[in-house]
């Protein structure tokens, strides 16, 4: 799976090892045209049977994730005592790139000074619950500073009921 911020790809890979050991691991983002235009390259242990890496990738010039999703990555992790086969894929960004996905639950329309709340779900790209989370709800009027309504955390199933007084 891959997360993009800023610039930033944080990267989730799982292997499959037929035998543990250390190596050097190689990741690079490629475009549509197999250019690269990340690259990095990390000492890495794996241990035998399944696994994940996880790194971050920096992208030199940050993308839009519109553009994103037509680039691939491509990883290969060497052992460094040349003995066993190397691991190595090619994945859509598309394929593993997690976008968050929010749900807004609540009346359409509010009465000035009352109390209000709206349930917030908060799931990826896949409808996979995002566990862990804050959340800040802020009210935008023109050419005011803007309001904050509530600050707080998404529960263990990515929701939270955010309560606040107009």
């Amino acid at each position: 799976s891959a997360t993009y911020s800023h610039g930033h790809l944080s990267l989730a890979i799982p292997y499959r090892a037929a035998s543990a050991g250390s190596g050097h691991l190689t990741l690079e983002l490629l475009d549509p045209e197999d250019h690269i235009l990340a690259h990095v390259t990390r000492y890495a242990r794996v241990s035998e049977g399944k696994g994940s890496w996880q790194r971050n990738l920096r992208l030199e010039k940050p993308l839009p994730v519109e553009d994103l999703v037509w680039h691939r990555l491509r990883y290969r992790f060497e052992y460094d005592s040349g003995d066993d086969e190397p691991l190595e894929g090619i994945e859509s960004v598309s394929q593993i790139l997690r976008t968050p996905v929010i749900h807004i639950l609540g009346q359409q329309s509010y009465v000035a000074g009352s109390e209000a709340s709206v349930r917030v779900v908060a799931t990826d790209s896949k409808n996979d619950v995002l566990e862990a989370g804050t959340l800040r709800i802020e009210l935008l009027k023109d050419n005011e500073a803007p309001r904050v309504l509530f600050e707080g955390s998404l529960g263990r199933r990515g929701t939270t009921e955010a309560q606040f007084r107009f």
